[in-house]
Protein backbone atom coordinates (compact mmCIF):
# COMPACT_ATOMS: atom_id res chain seq x y z
CA UNK A 1 0.00 0.00 0.00
CA UNK A 2 1.50 3.65 -0.72
CA UNK A 3 1.71 5.40 2.66
CA UNK A 4 2.12 9.65 3.02
CA UNK A 5 5.17 9.46 5.48
CA UNK A 6 6.31 6.13 7.41
CA UNK A 7 8.37 6.24 10.21
CA UNK A 8 11.07 3.46 10.37
CA UNK A 9 9.80 1.36 13.95
CA UNK A 10 7.03 -0.21 15.02
CA UNK A 11 5.03 -0.11 18.22
CA UNK A 12 6.32 -3.14 19.38
CA UNK A 13 9.84 -2.05 18.94
CA UNK A 14 11.07 -3.46 15.54
CA UNK A 15 13.52 -1.65 13.90
CA UNK A 16 13.52 -1.16 10.05
CA UNK A 17 9.30 -1.78 9.82
CA UNK A 18 7.10 0.72 7.78
CA UNK A 19 4.76 1.09 10.47
CA UNK A 20 1.91 3.53 10.88
CA UNK A 21 2.66 6.57 13.33
CA UNK A 22 2.76 10.14 11.15
CA UNK A 23 1.04 7.60 8.41
CA UNK A 24 -0.06 10.89 7.00
CA UNK A 25 -0.98 15.09 6.96
CA UNK A 26 -3.95 14.53 8.77
CA UNK A 27 -3.94 12.26 11.59
CA UNK A 28 -7.15 12.32 13.27
CA UNK A 29 -6.93 10.08 16.18
CA UNK A 30 -3.66 12.29 17.62
CA UNK A 31 -1.14 10.66 19.19
CA UNK A 32 0.12 7.43 16.77
CA UNK A 33 -1.00 4.69 19.18
CA UNK A 34 -4.29 5.84 20.46
CA UNK A 35 -6.02 2.77 20.97
CA UNK A 36 -9.85 1.48 21.02
CA UNK A 37 -9.11 -2.07 21.81
CA UNK A 38 -11.04 -4.66 21.25
CA UNK A 39 -11.41 -7.96 23.20
CA UNK A 40 -10.83 -10.93 22.48
CA UNK A 41 -14.18 -11.67 23.67
CA UNK A 42 -15.51 -8.81 22.47
CA UNK A 43 -13.84 -10.01 18.61
CA UNK A 44 -15.28 -13.91 19.35
CA UNK A 45 -18.99 -12.58 19.89
CA UNK A 46 -18.45 -10.03 16.59
CA UNK A 47 -16.54 -12.74 14.30
CA UNK A 48 -18.96 -15.76 15.48
CA UNK A 49 -15.73 -17.77 16.35
CA UNK A 50 -12.84 -17.73 18.77
CA UNK A 51 -10.03 -15.47 17.22
CA UNK A 52 -7.13 -17.01 19.19
CA UNK A 53 -4.76 -18.55 17.46
CA UNK A 54 -1.08 -19.59 18.33
CA UNK A 55 0.12 -17.13 15.88
CA UNK A 56 1.44 -20.12 13.44
CA UNK A 57 0.70 -19.45 9.70
CA UNK A 58 1.45 -23.76 8.86
CA UNK A 59 -0.89 -24.05 5.88
CA UNK A 60 -2.58 -22.56 3.18
CA UNK A 61 -5.86 -21.59 4.14
CA UNK A 62 -6.80 -21.76 0.60
CA UNK A 63 -5.31 -25.19 -0.45
CA UNK A 64 -7.56 -26.58 2.47
CA UNK A 65 -10.58 -24.71 0.76
CA UNK A 66 -9.69 -26.24 -2.20
CA UNK A 67 -9.22 -30.02 -0.49
CA UNK A 68 -12.80 -30.05 1.01
CA UNK A 69 -14.21 -28.52 -2.29
CA UNK A 70 -12.86 -30.94 -4.82
CA UNK A 71 -11.36 -28.60 -6.85
CA UNK A 72 -7.62 -29.32 -6.10
CA UNK A 73 -6.71 -29.14 -9.57
CA UNK A 74 -5.20 -25.76 -10.39
CA UNK A 75 -5.64 -26.75 -13.98
CA UNK A 76 -9.56 -26.82 -13.79
CA UNK A 77 -11.04 -25.54 -17.03
CA UNK A 78 -14.46 -24.68 -15.33
CA UNK A 79 -16.64 -22.51 -17.17
CA UNK A 80 -17.83 -20.98 -13.56
CA UNK A 81 -21.30 -20.64 -13.59
CA UNK A 82 -23.15 -21.35 -10.59
CA UNK A 83 -26.11 -23.63 -9.75
CA UNK A 84 -27.97 -20.25 -9.58
CA UNK A 85 -26.79 -19.66 -13.45
CA UNK A 86 -24.33 -16.90 -11.53
CA UNK A 87 -21.28 -16.59 -13.30
CA UNK A 88 -18.24 -17.08 -10.62
CA UNK A 89 -15.43 -14.77 -10.84
CA UNK A 90 -11.78 -16.56 -10.40
CA UNK A 91 -9.20 -16.57 -8.63
CA UNK A 92 -6.14 -16.67 -10.96
CA UNK A 93 -2.98 -17.72 -9.09
CA UNK A 94 0.78 -16.99 -10.20
CA UNK A 95 3.72 -19.45 -8.61
CA UNK A 96 6.44 -16.95 -7.79
CA UNK A 97 8.74 -19.62 -8.17
CA UNK A 98 8.03 -21.35 -11.30
CA UNK A 99 6.20 -18.57 -12.79
CA UNK A 100 2.76 -20.94 -13.90
CA UNK A 101 -0.08 -19.68 -13.55
CA UNK A 102 -3.70 -21.21 -12.59
CA UNK A 103 -7.09 -20.30 -12.31
CA UNK A 104 -10.43 -21.82 -9.96
CA UNK A 105 -13.82 -19.80 -9.85
CA UNK A 106 -14.75 -18.87 -6.87
CA UNK A 107 -17.67 -20.83 -6.12
CA UNK A 108 -15.91 -23.65 -5.57
CA UNK A 109 -12.82 -22.38 -3.81
CA UNK A 110 -14.79 -20.34 -1.07
CA UNK A 111 -17.66 -22.68 0.41
CA UNK A 112 -20.26 -23.06 3.06
CA UNK A 113 -22.91 -20.89 4.44
CA UNK A 114 -19.89 -18.09 5.65
CA UNK A 115 -18.19 -17.98 2.94
CA UNK A 116 -18.15 -14.56 0.57
CA UNK A 117 -19.61 -14.37 -2.22
CA UNK A 118 -18.48 -15.43 -5.77
CA UNK A 119 -18.19 -11.66 -7.34
CA UNK A 120 -18.31 -8.42 -6.15
CA UNK A 121 -15.28 -8.50 -4.12
CA UNK A 122 -13.72 -5.47 -3.47
CA UNK A 123 -10.80 -6.29 -1.35
CA UNK A 124 -8.76 -9.47 0.10
CA UNK A 125 -5.38 -10.42 2.37
CA UNK A 126 -4.05 -13.08 3.82
CA UNK A 127 -1.88 -12.54 6.97
CA UNK A 128 1.94 -13.50 7.31
CA UNK A 129 2.07 -14.86 11.09
CA UNK A 130 -1.50 -16.23 11.19
CA UNK A 131 -3.63 -18.32 8.93
CA UNK A 132 -5.99 -15.32 8.44
CA UNK A 133 -7.55 -14.87 5.07
CA UNK A 134 -9.30 -11.72 5.49
CA UNK A 135 -12.26 -10.49 2.41
CA UNK A 136 -14.18 -7.64 1.59
CA UNK A 137 -16.97 -7.62 -0.08
CA UNK A 138 -18.41 -4.84 -2.64
CA UNK A 139 -21.34 -4.47 0.02
CA UNK A 140 -19.47 -3.82 2.99
CA UNK A 141 -19.59 -6.99 4.32
CA UNK A 142 -16.24 -8.42 6.02
CA UNK A 143 -15.28 -12.16 6.00
CA UNK A 144 -12.86 -14.11 7.41
CA UNK A 145 -11.04 -17.48 7.38
CA UNK A 146 -9.52 -18.44 10.34
CA UNK A 147 -7.41 -22.04 10.22
CA UNK A 148 -9.16 -22.74 7.79
CA UNK A 149 -12.79 -21.95 8.76
CA UNK A 150 -14.90 -19.19 7.62
CA UNK A 151 -16.33 -17.19 10.75
CA UNK A 152 -19.36 -15.85 10.52
CA UNK A 153 -19.21 -12.49 8.30
CA UNK A 154 -20.35 -9.10 9.54
CA UNK A 155 -20.22 -5.62 8.46
CA UNK A 156 -17.22 -4.54 8.26
CA UNK A 157 -17.06 -1.20 10.54
CA UNK A 158 -18.53 -4.26 13.47
CA UNK A 159 -14.86 -5.61 13.13
CA UNK A 160 -13.10 -2.68 12.42
CA UNK A 161 -15.43 0.28 13.84
CA UNK A 162 -12.76 3.20 12.04
CA UNK A 163 -13.65 1.76 8.68
CA UNK A 164 -17.61 3.01 8.92
CA UNK A 165 -18.64 4.91 6.06
CA UNK A 166 -15.49 3.74 4.33
CA UNK A 167 -15.42 2.19 0.52
CA UNK A 168 -12.04 -0.29 1.45
CA UNK A 169 -10.69 -0.54 -1.89
CA UNK A 170 -7.93 -2.64 -0.89
CA UNK A 171 -6.35 -3.85 2.39
CA UNK A 172 -2.31 -4.95 3.34
CA UNK A 173 -0.53 -5.32 6.33
CA UNK A 174 3.04 -4.78 7.89
CA UNK A 175 4.13 -8.70 10.03
CA UNK A 176 5.96 -7.66 12.92
CA UNK A 177 10.07 -8.85 12.97
CA UNK A 178 10.98 -9.61 16.22
CA UNK A 179 7.36 -10.22 17.80
CA UNK A 180 4.79 -12.97 15.63
CA UNK A 181 1.96 -12.25 17.93
CA UNK A 182 0.77 -9.55 15.70
CA UNK A 183 0.57 -7.19 12.49
CA UNK A 184 -0.55 -3.77 11.50
CA UNK A 185 -3.17 -3.70 9.08
CA UNK A 186 -4.24 -1.10 6.97
CA UNK A 187 -7.93 -0.41 5.31
CA UNK A 188 -7.96 2.44 2.29
CA UNK A 189 -10.23 4.22 0.33
CA UNK A 190 -8.15 6.96 -1.05
CA UNK A 191 -7.38 9.51 0.19
CA UNK A 192 -7.95 7.63 3.59
CA UNK A 193 -5.88 5.02 5.48
CA UNK A 194 -7.19 3.31 8.70
CA UNK A 195 -4.62 1.26 10.14
CA UNK A 196 -5.07 -1.32 12.94
CA UNK A 197 -2.99 -3.68 14.76
CA UNK A 198 -4.09 -7.69 15.29
CA UNK A 199 -3.08 -9.67 17.83
CA UNK A 200 -2.81 -13.49 17.70
CA UNK A 201 -5.28 -13.29 21.11
CA UNK A 202 -7.34 -11.95 19.69
CA UNK A 203 -7.03 -8.15 20.84
CA UNK A 204 -7.52 -5.04 18.57
CA UNK A 205 -5.44 -1.61 18.55
CA UNK A 206 -6.81 1.25 16.05
CA UNK A 207 -3.16 2.91 15.15
CA UNK A 208 -4.06 5.65 13.34
CA UNK A 209 -6.61 7.55 10.91
CA UNK A 210 -4.48 9.43 8.10
CA UNK A 211 -5.48 11.22 4.76
CA UNK A 212 -3.00 9.99 2.31
CA UNK A 213 -1.49 12.71 0.13
CA UNK A 214 -0.30 12.19 -3.11
CA UNK A 215 4.27 12.23 -3.10
CA UNK A 216 6.58 12.96 -5.57
CA UNK A 217 7.78 10.77 -7.80
CA UNK A 218 5.39 8.35 -5.81
CA UNK A 219 1.62 6.82 -6.19
CA UNK A 220 -1.43 9.18 -6.98
CA UNK A 221 -2.66 8.37 -3.24
CA UNK A 222 -4.35 11.15 -2.15
CA UNK A 223 -5.24 12.22 -5.94
CA UNK A 224 -5.77 8.63 -7.21
CA UNK A 225 -8.05 5.52 -6.25
CA UNK A 226 -6.16 2.67 -5.65
CA UNK A 227 -7.82 -0.83 -7.07
CA UNK A 228 -5.78 -3.61 -5.43
CA UNK A 229 -3.04 -4.05 -3.17
CA UNK A 230 -0.75 -7.17 -2.31
CA UNK A 231 2.49 -7.65 0.39
CA UNK A 232 5.65 -9.69 -0.12
CA UNK A 233 7.01 -9.74 3.25
CA UNK A 234 10.47 -12.24 4.91
CA UNK A 235 10.48 -10.39 8.68
CA UNK A 236 13.60 -12.49 9.04
CA UNK A 237 15.63 -9.92 7.20
CA UNK A 238 14.79 -6.80 8.52
CA UNK A 239 17.53 -4.60 8.49
CA UNK A 240 19.48 -6.35 6.14
CA UNK A 241 17.22 -5.67 3.16
CA UNK A 242 14.58 -3.11 2.66
CA UNK A 243 12.86 -5.41 0.04
CA UNK A 244 11.77 -7.60 3.65
CA UNK A 245 8.45 -5.51 3.27
CA UNK A 246 7.37 -4.61 -0.23
CA UNK A 247 3.57 -3.66 -1.04
CA UNK A 248 2.22 -3.58 -4.31
CA UNK A 249 -0.41 -1.38 -5.30
CA UNK A 250 -2.41 -0.51 -8.82
CA UNK A 251 -3.72 3.01 -8.85
CA UNK A 252 -5.99 4.03 -11.79
CA UNK A 253 -3.16 5.59 -13.10
CA UNK A 254 -2.25 2.68 -15.20
CA UNK A 255 0.81 1.77 -12.92
CA UNK A 256 1.69 -0.99 -10.48
CA UNK A 257 3.83 0.84 -7.95
CA UNK A 258 6.00 -0.73 -5.82
CA UNK A 259 6.82 0.50 -2.19
CA UNK A 260 9.39 -0.93 0.12
CA UNK A 261 10.66 -0.45 3.85
CA UNK A 262 13.56 1.93 2.60
CA UNK A 263 10.31 4.23 1.60
CA UNK A 264 11.80 3.90 -1.91
CA UNK A 265 8.52 4.14 -4.64
CA UNK A 266 9.23 2.29 -8.11
CA UNK A 267 6.33 1.80 -10.77
CA UNK A 268 5.88 0.04 -13.98
CA UNK A 269 2.88 -0.66 -16.34
CA UNK A 270 0.15 -2.34 -15.08
CA UNK A 271 0.21 -4.69 -18.21
CA UNK A 272 4.50 -5.53 -17.92
CA UNK A 273 5.55 -5.95 -14.58
CA UNK A 274 7.04 -8.75 -12.94
CA UNK A 275 3.75 -10.26 -12.35
CA UNK A 276 1.37 -9.75 -14.99
CA UNK A 277 2.95 -9.58 -18.35
CA UNK A 278 0.03 -10.59 -20.64
CA UNK A 279 0.84 -13.96 -21.15
CA UNK A 280 -1.08 -17.00 -21.07
CA UNK A 281 -2.96 -17.72 -18.12
CA UNK A 282 -3.37 -14.27 -16.66
CA UNK A 283 -6.35 -12.18 -15.67
CA UNK A 284 -6.89 -9.09 -17.89
CA UNK A 285 -5.53 -6.17 -15.47
CA UNK A 286 -7.61 -3.88 -15.80
CA UNK A 287 -10.18 -6.81 -14.40
CA UNK A 288 -8.82 -7.48 -11.43
CA UNK A 289 -10.61 -6.02 -8.35
CA UNK A 290 -8.56 -7.67 -5.76
CA UNK A 291 -5.28 -10.06 -4.60
CA UNK A 292 -3.00 -11.00 -2.15
CA UNK A 293 -0.04 -12.86 -1.37
CA UNK A 294 0.48 -16.55 0.53
CA UNK A 295 3.56 -16.14 2.22
CA UNK A 296 3.72 -20.26 2.34
CA UNK A 297 3.33 -21.31 -0.48
CA UNK A 298 4.73 -17.67 -2.55
CA UNK A 299 2.17 -17.34 -4.76
CA UNK A 300 0.19 -14.30 -5.87
CA UNK A 301 -3.63 -14.43 -6.08
CA UNK A 302 -6.01 -12.24 -7.78
CA UNK A 303 -9.67 -12.19 -8.25
CA UNK A 304 -10.99 -11.11 -11.13
CA UNK A 305 -14.40 -11.92 -13.71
Amino acid sequence: MALVVLVGCASAGDSDQVGAQTLGSNDTTGEPGASTSTSSSTMSSTTGGDPNTDGESSADSETSAESSSGSSDPDSTDTGETSEGVVSWHRYTLDVATGAWSSTALDELWQGANAPPPTDIDAAMSLTHFDRLWVVGADGTFYEQADGIWLDPVPIATRFPMTAGLQVGGMTHTPGQMDTSSEDVFFVDNPTAVVYTQHANGGLDLVQVATLEDEPMGAPQGSGRAQWYFAITDPPLAGMDPDWLQWYVAYDDGNLWRFNAAFEWTSEPLGDNDFLTGGPGEPDPSTIEAAYYDDVFERVHFIAP
